[in-house]
């Protein structure tokens, strides 16, 4: 329920910056073309509120994540953040230090994912030069 929470509202406040920072003009080019509101949104208003999404994303699954382990931490009598925190009280270095490794490689699989998201979804955005090509011209 706390991870839930945390990543509903960085989510939610997010996607609702991305949609209200949308270019207006953009969005009555569209009306002038016929287009109803439903096509607006999906091809005009949520492409360009893409970039805050995945922002907010990015930023919400870490947060997730953290949230799942503090949950586990207060109430939970198994599970990664359970075990953390027994290994913890009995000085159990070992089984600690490997449990928050395996939160970071799972921390890290997150974010491979968002960023092969992120360049799905984002695919229509020009990529930024490399200093080898900016070097070149």
């Amino acid at each position: 329920m706390l991870a839930s929470t945390l990543t509903f509202f960085l989510t939610f406040y997010g996607t609702f910056s991305g949609l209200r920072a949308v270019e207006p003009a953009y969005q009555e080019i569209a009306r002038v073309m016929g287009a109803s509101e439903r096509q607006i949104f999906f091809k005009v208003s949520l492409p360009a509120a893409a970039p805050w999404i995945v922002s907010a994303l990015k930023v919400g699954v870490p947060f997730s994540l953290i949230g799942a382990i503090i949950g586990e931490f207060m109430a939970a009598s198994r599970g990664l953040g359970y075990m953390i925190q027994l290994s913890t009280n009995q000085f159990d270095t070992t089984a600690a230090v490997s449990g928050i490794l395996v939160l970071m490689v799972c921390v890290m699989l997150f974010n491979g994912v968002l960023n092969r998201l992120e360049r799905y979804v984002l695919r229509w955005r020009p990529r930024e030069r490399t200093a080898s090509a900016r070097e070149l011209q």
